[in-house]
């Protein structure tokens, strides 16, 4: 759903036929509001972004995504836009949100067309089969909920990417509530 009257203000989407998580997409901004979400208080990953002049990307995970949302809005200057995919409380443990914010750091350090924001890599988790298994399922319903969310970076070519870009497109199992 759509918090507010703003089509581009805090957008939550969630597709609950087939994942326990959601995603909060919201404008720095509008962050005063979507730190006010419940969804935030939980454990996840996120990324930070601004497509002015360059495209600078920061990846990042949490216990509590919510609380290091707010020490990012106070300490890094250089993001316009955030989304943030988080699970009920017990549903990402450690392993798995290390593991995605691993493969997500990956993806966009390998990707020239971004300008990667973290100061340090991440480190990848050691996991058992199953939870690897879990992980790339949550990270699978990340990558198609992205472009929903208002994140576009990872479709098509970085260069046609702007931050007020929507997507027309819905997939029949997605749903914005």
């Amino acid at each position: 759903h759509i918090e507010g009257d703003d089509p581009n203000g805090v957008r939550v989407v969630s597709r609950p036929g087939d994942w326990t998580g959601v995603a909060i997409s919201f404008r720095r901004s509008d962050f005063g509001k979507a730190a006010k979400l419940p969804e935030l208080a939980a454990a996840g990953v996120y990324l930070l972004w601004s497509t002015n002049p360059e495209i600078k990307v920061y990846v990042g995970q949490s216990g509590n995504v919510g609380e290091r949302l707010k020490s990012h809005h106070t300490n890094k200057d250089f993001w316009t836009h955030a989304v943030a995919f988080t699970a009920p409380y017990g549903t990402l443990n450690t392993g798995h949100i290390e593991w995605l914010e691993n493969e997500l750091y990956e993806h966009f350090r390998q990707t020239t067309s971004f300008k990667l924001e973290n100061q340090q890599s991440t480190k990848k988790s050691m996991m058992s089969r199953a939870d690897k298994g879990s992980a790339g399922e949550f990270l699978q319903r990340i990558t198609q909920t992205m472009p929903f969310a208002g994140f576009h970076l990872l479709e098509n070519d970085a260069d046609t990417a702007s931050d007020e870009t929507l997507s027309t497109t819905f997939n029949d199992d997605t749903i914005i509530v």
